[in-house]
């Protein structure tokens, strides 16, 4: 997230960048880039509920919004509502092939679980399709 609003807000001459865009309105960069935040917030919490994934993404929606916002004071940098779609779009994306991923997994996901048993704590991974002792 550091990199998206150092680039985000940094005028082009400042940052070092002629021009990154791979389209007129960078639609690409701006797709890639917010796909890769939503995995790497994915990643970070490793939560596997579909409500929680939307959660994030429209957190990090949110904070695109307000970084494309903060580009019409920034010198050489102009809002333009197509890199917010763009950064939707990869988001939306994200939640795809993560709820693609989650509905077609072939191993079975790992699920921790702790137990007690006479005052000692015992942690243990055990596949979900496992039968329970």
């Amino acid at each position: 997230m550091i990199a998206i609003t150092t680039l985000s807000v940094l005028p082009y001459s400042d940052v070092g960048i002629v021009s990154y865009k791979l389209t007129s309105s960078g639609m690409v960069v701006h797709f890639v880039g917010y796909f890769v935040a939503a995995g790497l917030m994915y990643w970070a919490y490793r939560r596997d509920s579909l409500s929680f994934i939307l959660f994030c993404g429209l957190i990090i929606f949110m904070f695109s919004v307000i970084l494309e916002s903060v580009q019409l004071w920034v010198p050489d940098r102009t809002f333009n509502p197509v890199d917010i779609a763009a950064n939707g779009l990869g988001i939306g994306f994200f939640v795809l092939v993560w709820a693609v991923d989650q509905r077609f997994a072939k191993t079975p996901r790992l699920n921790r679980t702790t137990e007690t048993f006479n005052g000692v704590k015992r942690t243990e991974d055990r596949r979900e399709d496992a039968p329970v002792k």
